[in-house]
């Protein structure tokens, strides 16, 4: 396992109500970035923008 990645939570989860069952072809959302700055500055960089909804 020499090449496992390591993560950081950064402490903001996202969720989406699905108001069907998934079936097949759904899609899941998922995001991942690389990023070295600290957790809480990069939420304010990525999600912090105030155009939020």
């Amino acid at each position: 396992m020499a090449d496992c990645p390591s993560f950081t939570y950064s402490g903001l989860a996202q969720a989406f109500q699905l108001f069907d069952e998934p079936g097949h072809g759904a899609e899941v959302y998922s995001l991942m970035r690389d990023s070295d700055l600290p957790p809480d500055q990069y939420l304010t960089r990525f999600f912090d923008t105030g155009d939020e909804r």
